[in-house]
């Protein structure tokens, strides 16, 4: 296997060849202004940005509720917001049963430094391990790409529940352009479609019981009885096809992605994030601070397929020149190279199996239910 010399991408990966310098077709065919919008978008987008955080500013207890996961850009996108734009920030957190040590820390000192309120939700972690279990096991190809959708769609509509329910306009989530919506025209992020356009309807309907069901259902009325009697609520999440049903949710409330705007530059955000005290002990490495679930993916991904969908997008940060190649390059040859020893992430992957009560074979088999 042969990796990229200007970015992070191997041949292992389909549709990713090398040319005789040893550079991949990504680099080849990349085009810094497909990322980056021209000075008059921006500064649109900027004004756009601006009148969303500031139109209902002081009319209720919090002027936005804000996305704190344990990482750096959540952390300095808190602080951005309430002392640059002086908004009364509600900080939600979501805990899926595996938050890592590092982030619970780094959570409690961004809340400490920034003196801002907290809401931590905990959904029920059975109906959680049911869906990772499934997913983990009964899925082909990149678990990644399958899993962390649903995660994402639990973590920002019940997101969007708990702003309805503190009736908070504003709901700010420290997402790049990239892992939000490529469309760089309108700062608002994508609206969180409903659990099954991206459960297996399998699981939804014949592994979840019908408590676990009505449960993800409920999330959604919370979101819509602001513009509709709770009556039609209920009916438009039982009978309307997911499609049409979506449609209603996106009006409340309004969903941002900050650094759409501003621009993303993870190096940057960790520096100010550390300088302001924001990380515990400075912890700031995604696999310190992200869920015990992702090591648990990368090592299936690898195992099923050579490759990890995460290094598609340090692989697009190198090639902007936000990222230190060499640093990633020894982080995923490292990270590889103890996948195939067994030894990647050892105690956290076993923990993580363990409380699952599923094994690696199970977890790295390659076709669905294998």
């Amino acid at each position: 296997m042969a990796r990229c010399r200007r970015c992070l991408l191997t041949d292992a990966i389909p549709d990713v060849n090398l040319d005789e310098d040893g550079v991949c077709n990504e680099c080849r065919e990349f085009r810094p202004e497909v990322y980056e919008p021209d000075p008059v978008t921006r500064e649109q987008q900027q004004r756009q940005l601006d009148s969303i955080l500031t139109r209902y500013k002081g009319r209720g207890a919090y002027d936005v509720l804000v996305g704190l996961s344990g990482g750096k850009d959540s952390a300095y996108l808190i602080y951005r917001l309430k002392e640059e734009y002086g908004l009364r920030v509600l900080a939600y957190s979501f805990d899926n049963g595996f938050l890592p040590p590092a982030a619970l820390k780094n959570i409690r000192q961004t809340l400490d430094t920034l003196k801002v309120d907290h809401y931590m939700a905990r959904p029920s972690f059975d109906l959680l391990r049911k869906v990772y279990i499934y997913m983990l096991t009964r899925t082909s190809g990149s678990v990644i790409l399958k899993l962390c959708p649903i995660c994402a769609s639990f973590y920002g509509n019940i997101a969007k529940s708990v702003a309805s329910k503190f009736n908070i306009p504003v709901v700010a989530f420290g997402y790049s352009r990239e892992q939000d919506d490529p469309n760089f025209r309108i700062p608002r992020s994508r609206y969180y479609a409903f659990a099954t356009q991206f459960m297996p309807r399998d699981l939804f309907d014949n592994v979840l019981n019908a408590d676990e069901r009505a449960y993800l259902k409920e999330i959604y009325c919370d979101q819509v009885r602001k513009i509709m009697p709770n009556w039609l609520t209920r009916a438009l999440a039982w009978e309307l096809p997911t499609s049409q049903f979506r449609f209603a949710i996106r009006k409340w409330p309004m969903v941002v992605a900050p650094y759409k705007v501003w621009g993303y530059n993870p190096d940057e955000n960790k520096k100010k994030a550390i300088e302001l005290g924001l990380l515990a002990d400075g912890k700031a490495h995604p696999l310190d601070t992200n869920c015990h679930l992702v090591p648990v993916m990368y090592y299936s991904d690898y195992k099923r397929q050579g490759w990890t969908v995460f290094v598609y997008e340090l692989a697009r940060l190198v090639r902007q020149g936000k990222v230190d190649r060499s640093i990633w390059a020894k982080e995923f040859d490292q990270g590889d190279l103890e996948v195939e020893e067994g030894t990647f992430r050892k105690e956290t992957v076993d923990y993580v199996l363990d409380r699952l009560g599923i094994t690696r074979e199970q977890l790295t088999a390659k076709t669905a239910g294998g």
